[in-house]
């Protein structure tokens, strides 16, 4: 925009009232300093305490990429904008900025960003990406040039990071800033490697349904947007990660099951954006649930993958995850919704460089009307060695979380009951449960580091002044997860986590930001008017508040919980109540801008779950579309009206394994698979036999058919046990499984 324009539109929009503009609004920064600053909170927590032994200089001659961020401007301005934008009182209320405005007003200038450049030039270093809201340098050099850049010390670690032994690089020190940069520069990532980030999802077979994109629009009522012809199009839904997403081959494997029109890159609803150069590391379900999910919410909606870069060893950068958050909320794609299905534990300090630069991220384009979604956790209220412990982005005021909740019953026509994602706290615990760790639960709690934003009132928050997280909840349970299907060969199962409640909620943002559009409106930065909906009286009610469950530390209650948050939506009621909060009619006027390309098919309740990985199962007595989806996702699927076969008694369980607990759990722990049929009826127990011989093995326990394995604590040490299992449905008990053995400690 020519600069005559853009003052031309400040000033009318000043007059209008639709921009904040503080008394004696000026900039933070100055255009020098009086000399070099300390940047603290670098130094990595471990190295910092003492818990690090010190290998040696990191190799001088080896190449990274980091990321200089810059400091906001004015960052009370900012916050008070946003204030003003999520009060229904205001003027402002909802009237979000242009990139432009809020450069103008309270992110860095170009000046800075040209003066960050010359810096990080003279030392010897590339410059490989700046970005549209001046908040990110991205550069590259030798270590080398890099220490002589920030006069850090970049050495070689090792120590014990979340139970396993890892070697690292970091700052022995915390790094300086030449005087000429000092007020503009607040972070520099990129300095360590050290794994601190880790993907949100946990997956089992359970031989009950694994719910298809319909049966969470007819549990979260999102069926009247589709019918009203508001299912995403015209919207993009932004999903950053560092594997590669599923092919496109997958992707039509799971529109064949499910009968859900799906984004794939040949219809062109899905666009994987390489960033700083993406990844090669294989998906293990993350991004197949993420897309699928979010796609399955809203069929016409174009998704952007940004495919952040990884290490050698695998592991994201802090840079690449910078990188992405940045560019899905400044690029021409306009995300309105970005969902992130990942975390870390949330560092001691603001000053953290990854906390720093994702802070300024989230504030800034929360100002041009953008929302990101996190998923809570699946620790409960642990995370590492911490409870309570928050997760990290999840705790950031700026951004909205989502925690994770179990179906009450079978998912049907409408909502079926829901409680808090089932807890487990103990090894054994979990294990009755079918993970392989512990704990496990919804993630949430308080931040340490962030201070409660004005926005966030209600009952149920502590009186600590923190941040409570999440906000809002959805299904996230293994135990009622998702079919899901990944990689490049479609394996395909039963995954759950927060990281399905993220994507699922992104989705159905997705319709509801069309919806308004048809009336000139838009969600903006969706917590606080989540907050004020539930504080006040809507016409309609927008939310299933979730009052029972715990994540260990916290439980579920009426209102607002550490746990679920304000609850799991009614798509069609929250549509309805953001308009009529906007100041619009909460019945559609006009017509829509398109209809549903494809109505996906219900998924009934004698739909069967398949292992974590097989290859494109067919589920049983699932309703078959009447034609397949074309590439153009233009086909009409309907479910096929057939006669149920009279039921048989299962077939034998799979697989049965067994290994010895932990030794100071001590036991025999079995493992099996589900019947590959469930004889036309769902499988309501299963039975364990054990004897002390081969053959001689009598009924010991029995455990629900959602679970598939068994800690046998009643063992003698340095004896050896045999054991089969069977499984029992409405008919009769099916054959025995194969024989395993094991010897107690």
């Amino acid at each position: 925009m020519h600069r005559r324009t853009y003052l031309h539109w400040l000033v009318v929009l000043a007059v209008a009232g639709l921009l904040f503009i503080p008394p004696g609004h000026r900039s933070v920064a100055s255009a020098a300093s009086a000399g070099p600053r300390t940047l603290p909170g670098h130094v990595p927590d471990v190295v910092r305490n003492g818990q690090a032994a010190q290998l040696g200089p990191h190799a001088a001659g080896d190449v990274l990429t980091i990321n200089v961020g810059l400091r906001l401007r004015d960052p009370q301005g900012l916050d008070a904008f946003l204030q003003s934008a999520a009060d229904p009182s205001s003027a402002r209320y909802h009237r979000y900025l242009s990139q432009d405005l809020v450069n103008a007003l309270y992110n860095p200038t170009t000046d800075q960003v040209q003066q960050v450049i010359s810096w990080i030039q003279g030392h010897g270093l590339s410059i490989t990406a700046t970005y549209p809201n001046n908040l990110l340098v991205t550069a590259r050099g030798t270590v080398s040039q890099i220490e002589s850049l920030t006069h850090v010390s970049l050495r070689d670690f090792r120590a014990s990071i979340g139970g396993k032994n890892e070697t690292f690089f970091a700052p022995a020190n915390d790094p300086v800033v030449d005087g000429s940069v000092a007020d503009v520069v607040e972070s520099i990532s990129g300095l360590s490697n050290i794994p601190r980030f880790h993907l949100l999802s946990n997956g089992i077979a359970h031989g009950q349904p694994a719910y298809y994109p319909q049966d969470f629009a007819n549990a979260y009522d999102v069926n009247p947007l589709w019918t009203s012809g508001y299912n995403g199009s015209g919207q993009h839904v932004g999903i950053t990660l560092w594997t590669v997403p599923p092919s496109d081959s997958t992707l039509n494997s799971f529109a064949a099951t499910t009968g859900a029109s799906t984004a794939t890159t040949a219809n062109g609803r899905l666009k994987v954006i390489p960033v700083d150069g993406g990844t090669t590391t294989a998906d293990g379900g993350e991004a197949g649930m993420d897309i699928e999910s979010s796609s399955g919410m809203a069929p016409a909606a174009t998704v952007d993958y940004y495919e952040a870069p990884t290490d050698t060893s695998g592991n994201p950068t802090d840079v690449g995850l910078e990188d992405s958050l940045n560019l899905a909320g400044t690029d021409s794609n306009n995300n309105l919704q970005i969902t992130n299905s990942w975390s870390e534990c949330e560092p001691s300090s603001t000053s953290d460089p990854f906390v720093s630069a994702t802070n300024n991220i989230f504030t800034s384009n929360s100002a041009t009307g953008h929302t990101y979604l996190f998923s809570a956790g699946d620790s409960g209220s642990t995370c590492g060695s911490t409870n309570p412990g928050a997760d990290y982005p999840a705790s950031d005021p700026y951004v909205t979380a989502v925690g994770g909740t179990r179906f009450s019953a079978n998912v049907g026509p409408s909502w079926p009951g829901e409680v808090a994602w089932k807890y487990c706290g103990t090894f054994f615990a979990c294990l009755q449960l079918g993970y392989s760790s512990s704990p496990v639960g919804s993630g949430g709690g308080y931040s340490v580091i962030f201070n409660r934003p004005t926005w966030q009132t209600g009952s149920g928050l502590a009186a600590n002044g923190k941040r409570g997280y999440p906000d809002i909840a959805a299904d996230g349970d293994p135990a009622t997860g998702a079919y899901v299907c990944y990689g490049a060969s479609a394996s395909c199962g039963q995954i759950g986590g927060t990281s399905l409640s993220s994507p699922l909620w992104a989705g159905i943002l997705a319709d509801i930001n069309q919806y308004l559009a048809a009336q000139n409106e838009s969600a903006g930065f969706l917590s606080p008017t989540l907050y004020s909906l539930a504080n006040g009286t809507p016409q309609y009610s927008e939310y299933h508040d979730i009052t029972s469950g715990t994540n260990g530390a916290y439980n579920c209650t009426s209102g607002w919980d550490a746990i679920t948050g304000w609850g799991s939506p009614d798509a069609w009621n929250l549509a309805r109540d953001l308009l009529a909060a906007n100041g619009g009619s909460p019945t559609p006027t006009g017509t829509a801008t398109s209809t549903p390309t494809n109505t996906p098919i219900v998924a009934t309740s004698t739909s069967t779950a398949t292992a974590i990985v097989t290859n494109t199962p067919a589920p049983t007595n699932t309703p078959t579309p009447t034609n397949t989806p074309t590439s153009t996702g233009t086909a009409t699927s309907t479910p096929t009206a057939t006669a149920a076969p009279a039921p048989t008694v299962p077939s034998a369980p799979l697989n049965l394994t067994t290994s010895t607990a932990p030794r100071s759990s001590n036991g025999v722990v079995l493992k099996w698979q589900a019947p590959s049929s469930n004889g036309g009826s769902a499988i309501s127990k299963y039975n364990v036999y054990r004897g002390l011989g081969s053959g001689s093995e009598t009924l010991l326990a029995s455990v629900s058919g959602s679970t598939l394995t068994y800690a046998d604590k009643a063992t003698t040490s340095k004896t050896t046990y045999y054991y089969q299992v069977t499984a029992v449905n409405a008919t009769g008990e099916s054959a025995r499984s194969n024989q395993a053995s094991a010897r107690a400690r």
